[in-house]
């Protein structure tokens, strides 16, 4: 099941407005930081804002504004980049090869594979 699209940008407050237009409406802010969400980026010295945005359908879109100091090349630096850094999906189970972390709130499992064409995708297990 599709559980949201994350969209890095660069001003989240405009971003936010625009997609006001379109009929989204604030969901909650988060901020994210730390082994958690540096593990399953795979970026250290990473934070995150996430702005959450939903509609009356259910649609959810995350708008993600990234703060980090590494340099030179990042593993899954698409994850990190402006624009549609990743779809999410609600799963049964997530495959323990795929190293997935607990969320700090320890209501989900996460982890982050790749498609064969490279795109990334969020696997959310529900605990």
């Amino acid at each position: 099941m599709l559980r949201h699209v994350g969209i890095v940008v660069r001003d989240v407050a405009t971003c936010r407005e625009f997609y006001y237009k379109l009929g989204f409406t604030h969901a909650r802010c988060s901020y994210e930081r730390g082994n958690f969400i540096e593990k399953a980026l795979h970026v250290k010295n990473v934070e995150i804002e996430i702005v959450k945005l939903s509609n009356t359908d259910g649609d959810i879109i995350e708008l993600l504004r990234v703060n980090t100091s590494q340099h030179g090349v990042v593993k899954h630096s698409r994850i990190i980049s402006p624009g549609i850094s990743h779809i999410a999906l609600t799963v049964s189970e997530i495959d323990p090869v795929h190293n997935p972390q607990t969320s700090p709130d320890g209501k989900v499992k996460v982890a982050f594979i790749s498609d064969p064409e490279g795109n990334m995708i969020e696997l959310v297990e529900e605990l």
